[in-house]
């Protein structure tokens, strides 16, 4: 449950260049990257984050 005030992090599918209308929320980046790397795995068959996409994954995490 989010506190009043508290700040939270988001990524869609789209911020890093793919055709979905996925975004998730969390409190912390660790958090964060492990809902996303869990829906690419599943919905996109992403099964291995290159450093690339990892870099893209970083870059695109909104507060």
């Amino acid at each position: 449950m989010e506190k009043e005030g508290e700040i939270m992090l988001s990524i869609k599918c789209k911020d890093v260049g793919m055709k979905c209308d996925f975004e998730v929320e969390a409190r912390t980046d660790n958090e964060l990257v492990n809902k996303f790397q869990e829906h690419i795995s599943k919905v996109h068959n992403v099964k291995t984050i290159t450093p690339d996409m990892f870099t893209k994954i970083r870059k695109a995490i909104k507060k």
